[in-house]
């Protein structure tokens, strides 16, 4: 093996990752140099320069003075095209102009640099990517976006809002109380929102004091959970792919348990009596909705939530805004159902919210001090007082608003693993739960993350908290000593030792080590847990606890008595507080012995299984 070679990689390595970094902060710059080119003829050669070319190239290069090149050619069967050298718009156009009146070439135009449609809401929704108060849901994109999931909405209904339609799937309204409708009818397949403003004293004497207009509430609940992403307009959802099912059951005053549960029950997949059967039943049910005064769970909630789950269905539930006690408030209080509390814009338990023992964990659900208030929860909305008008969007604060990130995170979960049951998703969130900011007793485990939920449910290695790995070089001798035996070889002996100072269990680490080109390995020894490659020159470590050290006695052998340079890199899978201890630089062999090594630890995507002893083999 040529480890001088090696060597050499490791510094094209770090040539390379530079490049790229100042590559992608000039990527638009770059883009105005790349054009798309059809040619007549098919037999265009991409290794051809423009001097060797006698067609369009060779004339464009001799007119406007520039060194254009093929990089490769499309499916469609064009071109694309670097101009090498930057050039001004103008310049451009006229390469453009001259390739286009060209008789050998079909079209030229630029190569544009796309980029995702920017709704106009996305930079109030900071609940999607802050790092501390928001849910990593953006990050968690890379991994499903709820594609195939269905998430029901148990609701005032969804109005048909623009950035909603996309996603909509067929529901049901029902409401089976007239007034509370106020659509003129009770139950049926019409699942719109037809508002549910009241006027004052029309629930109940007292009840509302004044007159209340319409909150449109389940079209902004299900913005939340799934608003189709990148169409110029609005927000984005958390589980932008998922569908949303409307299942009407709050009217004006409310809505009765016995409507709830039927429509959860129908979500799931059950037969409702004279309710025609749902061809696409739910994987997570969103209630944002609580008991309007203290109760303990009932048995119709009880056994509702049971049967939802023995489907495969989980159940989200507002943890309620009454700054109290969730544990007395149904259906939250009911064994099974993921109950949620809110926390704000600074990743603290909202002031309205809820708490007990009862709450599973905590999203943002804002906190409004003044109207339109960024630090609210932007979404879908109408812009009729009491009957449906225009689509806009508004902030809103609540547990009504906590509870459908958790949906909307499940979705996501749901996609990238359809397979997944209630209880997988359930401890994958619960496993990777974010601290709030201050401590809070009864807001569950911390806040959701959905990046850290969906990678844990996929089995990738997902970071728990900082491990601080550490690198240190002890010479057995370190030192050139000829063999006695083969005059004019000698061996250079050294141990690398490697120790996680901690807070977390180190994960996934992978130790490499380089040498110079006038070294050959000999051996490695280990009484610890490593799986070698002795092509790769690198150890494969699955986990390393708090305060534990791998020891590694190496031997080579080579006939450069001067001291020499070893080397190699280091990365790795936690968040490691201080890296300059990962790398140690020295030499080895000569009179001092002096020893050099680099550590290097690489993402791995899976925590490997231990095996006691260590062994080459070649990859």
């Amino acid at each position: 093996m040529n480890r001088g070679r090696r060597l050499a990689g490791v510094g094209l390595g770090w040539s390379m990752l530079f490049s790229a970094a100042v590559g992608a902060a000039s990527l638009q710059d770059a883009s105005a140099q790349r054009l798309i080119v059809k040619f007549r003829s098919a037999d265009v050669s991409v290794a051809a320069t423009p001097a060797e070319s006698s067609g369009a190239l060779h004339r464009v290069a001799t007119t406007q003075g520039v060194q254009p090149r093929l990089l490769r050619k499309m499916a469609s069967g064009a071109h694309v095209l670097q101009v090498e050298t930057p050039q001004s718009e103008v310049a451009m156009d006229a390469i453009i102009a001259q390739l286009e009146s060209d008789p050998d070439v079909e079209y030229a135009e630029p190569d544009l640099l796309m980029v995702p449609a920017n709704d106009e809401y996305y930079q109030y929704q900071w609940y999607l990517y802050d790092p501390v108060a928001g849910i990593n849901a953006d990050s968690a994109w890379q991994y499903s976006a709820g594609s195939g999931a269905v998430v029901a909405i148990l609701d005032s209904g969804i109005l048909p809002h623009e950035d909603l339609q996309q996603n909509i799937v067929a529901g049901y309204d029902f409401v089976s109380n007239v007034f509370v409708a106020n659509d003129g009818d009770g139950r049926d397949s019409d699942a719109t929102d037809p508002g549910d403003g009241v006027l004052a004293d029309e629930c109940s004497e007292g009840n509302p004091e004044t007159d209340r207009e319409s909150t449109w509430h389940g079209t902004h609940v299900a913005g939340i959970v799934a608003a189709s992403a990148n169409n110029g307009v609005g927000i984005h959802g958390i589980a932008y792919q998922a569908k949303i099912q409307s299942l009407r059951v709050l009217g004006r005053c409310g809505g009765y348990t016995s409507d709830i549960v039927d429509a959860m029950m129908w979500a799931a997949g059950y037969s409702v009596d004279d309710v025609p059967f749902n061809s696409t039943p739910a994987d997570v049910i969103n209630l944002s909705l609580t008991s309007s005064v203290p109760s303990g769970c009932n048995r119709t909630y009880s056994d509702a939530i049971a049967s939802v789950q023995q489907a495969g269905v989980s159940v989200v539930v507002a943890a309620g805004n009454g700054y109290g006690d969730a544990d007395d408030y149904t259906p939250g209080n009911c064994p099974g159902a993921y109950t949620v509390a809110a926390t704000d814009s600074s990743g603290n338990k909202a002031v309205y919210s809820n708490a007990g023992t009862v709450v599973d964990a905590s999203a943002p659900g804002g906190s409004l001090r003044f109207l339109g208030d960024n630090n609210g929860i932007w979404s879908s909305i109408s812009d009729g007082d009491y009957s449906p008008g225009n689509d806009i969007y508004d902030p809103k604060q609540g547990t009504s608003m906590a509870a459908p990130m958790v949906s909307g995170v499940m979705a996501i979960l749901k996609g990238a693993k359809p397979d997944a049951s209630v209880e997988e998703i359930s401890q994958a969130i619960k496993q990777t739960l974010r601290p709030l900011q201050e401590s809070c007793v009864g807001c569950g485990g911390g806040i959701v993350d959905a990046e850290a939920a969906v990678k844990r449910l996929l089995g990738i290695t997902v970071v728990d908290n900082d491990a601080d790995l550490r690198v240190e070089l002890l010479g057995t001798n370190g030192k050139y000593v000829e063999d006695s035996t083969n005059p004019g070889q000698g061996t250079i002996g050294f141990q690398v030792v490697l120790t996680n100072l901690g807070p977390a269990l180190a994960n996934s680490i992978e130790l490499s080590l380089f040498l110079p080109a006038e070294v050959d390995l000999v051996s490695v020894e280990s009484v610890s847990d490593l799986v070698c490659s002795e092509t790769q020159m690198s150890c494969s470590i699955a986990s390393l606890n708090v305060d534990e050290s791998i020891t590694l006695d190496v031997l080579v052998s080579t006939q450069q008595k001067n001291k020499m340079d070893f080397s190699a890199s280091a990365y790795g899978v936690e968040s490691d507080p201080d890296a300059s201890n990962n790398v140690v630089l020295a030499k080895f062999g000569g009179a001092l012995g002096l020893e050099i090594l680099f550590l290097l630890v690489l993402l791995q995507r899976t925590v490997l299984r231990r095996s006691w002893g260590i062994q080459f083999r070649s990859r």
